[in-house]
């Protein structure tokens, strides 16, 4: 009976951590991705910036929400990145199920137009990309 006690136990915990609301992510500098000005959802928006070398690293990662909105985390943690001063490349790469043809400039730091050179001020301030719309228009 103890056993059986403990078990019925160890089950009911194991369903209420299961249960519960799902971790808040911590966000950093928040941005909106924008195809002639629509903001576009399931976009991965990297950040570049240049290190000592003069080459762009990427520094952040975004994905865009419903509305085209994202927040910079780490990209290989969900740690959130506040952009510092400098200069900033960022490139797009669709990550959903609809395949967007990018241009190949906003997919290479070294030639995209992605561009925003950040100030002390500009800590919080919102990334605002905006892309010409990339499928071919029936003529």
């Amino acid at each position: 009976m103890r056993r059986l006690l403990l078990i019925v136990l160890i089950v009911s915990v194991m369903q209420m951590e299961g249960c519960s609301e799902p971790r808040e992510i911590p966000g950093g500098t928040p941005g909106i991705i924008r195809i002639d000005s629509k903001g576009i959802a399931d976009v991965q928006v990297t950040a570049y910036r240049k290190n000592q070398d003069q080459r762009f690293e990427p520094v952040a990662i975004g994905i865009s929400g419903r509305n085209g909105e994202f927040e910079l985390r780490k990209q290989d943690a969900l740690e959130a990145v506040w952009l510092e001063p400098g200069e900033y490349r960022f490139t797009v790469e669709s990550i959903g199920d609809i395949h967007i043809p990018w241009s190949p400039e906003f997919r290479n730091p070294e030639k995209t137009s992605l561009r925003q050179t950040r100030t002390d001020q500009d800590h919080k301030k919102l990334i605002e990309l905006s892309v010409p719309d990339p499928t071919p228009k029936n003529r």
